[in-house]
């Protein structure tokens, strides 16, 4: 079976990061990349699949682009590919994406494509879309089966649910709780010597003009204006009275219906047979 894993890097949550009142573009100078937890994920579900074939890993991007591949090499993958042309922009549209992975992964032949889920939720769907894949989305488990894949899903509340899915699929994982296993020296010696091979639009079979347009993106961020706290709550009226205010729908407690006894036993009981009698209940 031949896997295609699609890779990519992911700002670190846990480095520094400046928050401006606007910006027109992220300013990520203190900011951290790091291989996208999910696509780890994707990448031992996918080796787990090809057993028999191999796995290779797909990224999009420039030069930077190749150090998801290298750790994919590292951790598994047989062959890597980036996938860029100078003619493209420096920030592509998702459906600008889906369209060069789906072009990578017809070109390769694989029988299965995989994608980390939490970043990759609508480019997966855009590229099952493409090449006319079965796609499933939050899998936690796949394994080989007669006439196509046997995959385990999330469900609702906790639940998980067995699919018999048809050849060939495209899957989205979630990022998974195992760690990754460490690899050796050799390893990673063999993933930073390896000639990372580059697929421009005329190797893909694709020209500019067939590249989609007019996506929507992220023009400005404007964060909203902080506005004074204001309460409806009377502070003349005692702790009772706004309780009863605040379980009334912040309506103040005026009527004699809503009306708060406070004394000794003798005088809450008077009041109580006064209530009821003037209910006709006594």
């Amino acid at each position: 079976m031949q896997v295609a894993v699609c890779l990519k890097l992911v700002y670190d949550v846990d480095s520094t990061f400046r928050l401006t009142e606007r910006t027109e573009q992220l300013d990520d100078s203190g900011l951290v990349r790091v291989v996208n937890p999910a696509d780890r994920a994707a990448l031992l579900l996918g080796a787990g699949l090809a057993l028999d074939g191999s796995v290779t890993a797909l990224t999009v991007g420039a030069d930077q682009a190749a150090a998801p591949l290298r750790w994919a090499l590292a951790h598994g993958a047989a062959d890597a590919v980036r996938l860029w042309d100078q003619q493209l922009p420096a920030r592509l549209s998702r459906d600008v994406v889906a369209r060069l992975l789906a072009a990578a992964v017809r070109a390769l032949g694989a029988d299965v494509v995989v994608f980390g889920y939490r970043t990759a939720g609508y480019v997966g769907a855009a590229v099952a879309e493409e090449l006319g894949f079965t796609q499933l989305d939050h899998v936690v488990g796949a394994a080989s089966a007669p006439g196509g894949l046997r995959v385990q899903r999330k469900a609702d509340r906790g639940a998980r649910e067995l699919v018999a899915a048809p050849l060939p699929a495209a899957l989205s994982t979630d990022a998974s709780g195992e760690p990754v296993p460490q690899v050796g020296l050799p390893a990673r010696l063999r993933a930073a010597r390896y000639e990372i091979p580059v697929w421009d639009l005329a190797e893909l079979s694709l020209q500019t003009r067939e590249l989609p347009t007019g996506s929507a993106s992220i023009s400005a961020y404007v964060p909203t204006r902080r506005r004074a706290k204001r309460s409806a709550a009377n502070k003349a009226l005692t702790p009772q009275q706004r309780m009863a205010q605040l379980m009334g729908g912040a309506r103040a407690a005026k009527s004699d219906s809503k009306k708060v006894v406070e004394g000794p036993p003798a005088k809450l009981a008077k009041a109580l047979v006064d209530f009821l009698k003037t209910k006709e209940l006594a």
